[in-house]
């Protein structure tokens, strides 16, 4: 019976004399977003370049995916401007890895 109750005060979270423990330095420097991260201009026209910044100055990994889910564009960026002369007119994925952390964005091609 013991057992049953302290199960249910577990898991219904109900308040007892322990205390939480704080998050340690590593769990507080865990990124979970690229932070400032701007794709610019939306949308963009075929041919024009795509401008992709963040906080950080780190090279990005792009990697851009048709409707079909197919890669239709691998770059690794060390500047801030993506060619898009070899995209079709369209609504595309876009997906940006830096320092280990990937967002993804939707894309149209005018």
């Amino acid at each position: 019976m013991l057992c049953i109750a302290l199960f249910c005060a577990m898991f219904f979270n109900i308040e007892s004399n322990a205390q939480s423990i704080p998050p340690t330095k590593a769990e507080d420097s865990i990124r979970t977003s690229i932070e400032g991260l701007s794709i610019l201009p939306a949308p963009v026209k075929s041919g024009e370049p795509l401008h992709i910044t963040s906080d950080s100055k780190s090279s990005k990994i792009i990697c851009v995916y048709n409707n079909l889910g197919e890669k239709i564009l691998f770059k690794v960026m060390t500047d801030s401007k993506l060619d898009t002369s070899d995209l079709n007119p369209g609504i595309h994925i876009i997906q940006v890895t830096e320092d280990g952390v990937t967002a993804t964005r939707k894309l149209v091609v005018n």
